[in-house]
């Protein structure tokens, strides 16, 4: 299944500057500005939009920190007159603007509009399927400022790339074991311009939110340009919602305003917080699918953050879509169309989940901020301060690990939802023993911190006789033989192998999982590894002075033990003069 909450290439393209015949060029007009409040403090983040007299050509801007904003043409555009838009604030109208080649720097512009306030807004019952722009309706004003962040989204975007690291997850819960799969998790990370992109508003406007061909069913977010587009607005009815007992928080509810066969479609809610007024986020169900399917299977969100006070970008998303299978008996026409006979139902099996996150970002090149704020956090103990020295975790489903920096384990943000993370500390490794293994549970709008201690050294010693899992009890004896006893303290073992996961289990399934790992012999070169899969290959590898000596040997299926012996030639310094 491939879903439609993916991150856009970014495809650079060369511009070629062409003078005409005549040996001149293009004539390029820019208007330069800076916007304040009555107090003369620059603000960031107002939309600065320059429309013509015969309001052909339009050209808009954002406001950075510093309050300025840039404003270019390429052809002559005459007068322009200026129109200021502020989250959370009535329009404010510009001075007029004669254009002239060059550059035109206009004076300092005063914000100073009136704040919206929603006591004045009759919210009780508005709604409307037509979004004027003239409407006095409160359901219009709010999303008036709903349209408002998604065009500084979009700006925002086509202004310039960021420096920024995310990650990207799909996932896969089955309703009969309960199991969630994670089937991708990657982390993303350099310079792009958006994180979260869904397919092109005409193609959803036509198609759907949901497209299946063959075996493959595309599921897509609705991302701030198919909010803002207007076949959304056209195709969609409005009306304000309010929240029981909480005033810093109001709503635009948004439904499809017909239903349309075999299209699948999203109704939900723009959240807006009311001080200051800014969009924080978006939710949604999709419509449209079999009645079977419980809301929550079929739901997502969009989240919404602004960088520096200036830049908005989407900080988080999620998508979850129901997988139907058929039961009962199916019948087959003339033309091949199959439809299901009396009696039969269809049934959700899974629920797949995609979505993303902003980790970090860079807002002015310079400060780097992790995004959102909540993270997962685990705090390692152990009586042993030696025990936690290179110790690192990682998750068992996807490419994250964090080492550890005094005990502490940072993940950053993760999504929510129960993960499985392996701890790996070299001593206990150089002891045999086997890597442990916990689940954490990661509640979204909240920090989580777990701590986990170690058992003391001294309880390791036997700890291959402490492996109760049948699946993954095979010990591994190994023996390294140098003519150099002395290098045995800087050697390590490197050994690659596959671990039997056996959380699945109960599901029917046993996967394998790669993992690898390096082990310290001690002073007689004599090593020991715990909790191998009977019957599995294991590779060990040991180096020295660049040469590597490979072994592979397989892990005995009837007995508990398996040895393996590498053998090392003596290093140089260590021979005769007379040998070297």
């Amino acid at each position: 299944m491939t879903a439609g909450c993916y991150r856009p290439r970014l495809i650079l393209s060369g511009l070629a500057l062409c003078a005409a015949a005549s040996g001149s060029v293009a004539r390029a007009q820019t208007v330069r500005g800076r916007v304040v409040d009555n107090a003369e403090t620059p603000l960031a983040g107002v939309l600065v939009i320059a429309t013509t007299a015969d309001a052909r050509d339009t050209v808009r801007a954002v406001t950075g920190r510093t309050g300025q904003f840039l404003l270019r043409w390429r052809t002559d555009s005459g007068q322009v007159t200026l129109r200021l838009l502020r989250i959370g604030f009535q329009p404010r109208v510009g001075p007029p603007v004669d254009l002239r080649t060059g550059e035109v720097v206009v004076p300092d512009i005063v914000f100073d509009s009136r704040a919206v306030t929603l006591a004045g807004m009759q919210v009780r019952g508005s709604s409307s399927c037509r979004l004027a722009t003239d409407s006095s309706l409160a359901v219009s004003q709010l999303w008036e400022e709903v349209d408002k962040a998604l065009v500084l989204e979009a700006l925002a975007g086509e202004s310039r790339a960021i420096a920024a690291e995310w990650l990207e997850y799909q996932r896969r819960s089955s309703r009969a074991t309960g199991v969630r799969e994670t089937r991708s998790l990657r982390i993303g990370a350099g310079m792009t311009r958006r994180i979260f992109r869904s397919r092109p508003p005409a193609d959803i406007a036509r198609d759907g939110f949901v497209v299946s061909a063959a075996d493959t069913t595309l599921y897509s977010a609705p991302d701030p340009d198919v909010l803002r587009s207007a076949a959304f607005r056209n195709s969609h009815c409005f009306a304000v919602r309010t929240v029981r007992g909480r005033s810093d928080t109001i709503g635009v509810d948004f439904r499809p305003a017909a239903r349309r066969p075999n299209i699948v479609d999203i109704s939900g809610t723009a959240w807006l917080a009311t001080n200051p007024l800014r969009l924080a986020r978006v939710d949604f169900v999709y419509e449209g699918l079999p009645a079977q399917a419980d809301s929550a299977d079929r739901s997502g969100f969009v989240v919404f953050d602004t960088l520096d006070g200036a830049e908005w970008m989407v900080t988080r998303w999620q998508a979850k879509l129901p997988r139907f299978e058929r039961r009962g008996p199916v019948t087959v026409n003339l033309r091949g169309a199959s439809r299901l006979s009396a009696g039969a139902r269809v049934e959700v099996v899974a629920v797949d989940e995609a979505g993303g996150l902003l980790r970090r970002a860079t807002g002015d090149g310079s400060s780097s901020r992790w995004l959102p704020a909540e993270r997962t956090v685990v705090l390692l103990q152990s009586p042993d301060s030696m025990q936690l020295l290179g110790a690192s975790m990682s998750l068992l489903d996807g490419e994250l690990s964090a080492p550890a920096q005094e005990g502490l384990v940072d993940f950053g943000v993760l999504p929510s939802g129960r993960w499985g993370v392996r701890l790996a500390v070299p001593l206990l490794d150089s002891l045999g023993a086997t890597r442990p293994v916990r689940d954490i549970e990661v509640e979204a709008g909240s920090p989580t911190m777990v701590e986990w201690t170690l058992p003391r050294l001294s309880t390791l010693a036997d700890a291959c006789d402490a492996v109760a899992d049948p699946t993954n009890n095979g010990v591994l004896v190994g023996d390294v033989i140098t003519g150099d006893a002395g290098a045995l303290r800087q050697l390590r073992v490197r050994l690659e192998f596959d671990r039997l996961d056996t959380r699945l289990l109960r599901a029917g399934v046993v996967r394998k999982t790669p993992d690898a790992l390096q082990v310290m012999p001690n002073e007689r070169g004599r090593w020991r590894v715990c909790g191998l899969a009977r019957g599995s290959d294991v590779t060990a590898s040991v180096t020295r002075e660049g040469t590597t000596i490979r072994q592979t040997v397989r892990i005995d299926a009837l007995r508990p033990f398996t040895r393996i012996r590498l053998e090392l030639p003596a290093a140089r310094d260590s021979l005769p003069a007379g040998w070297r």
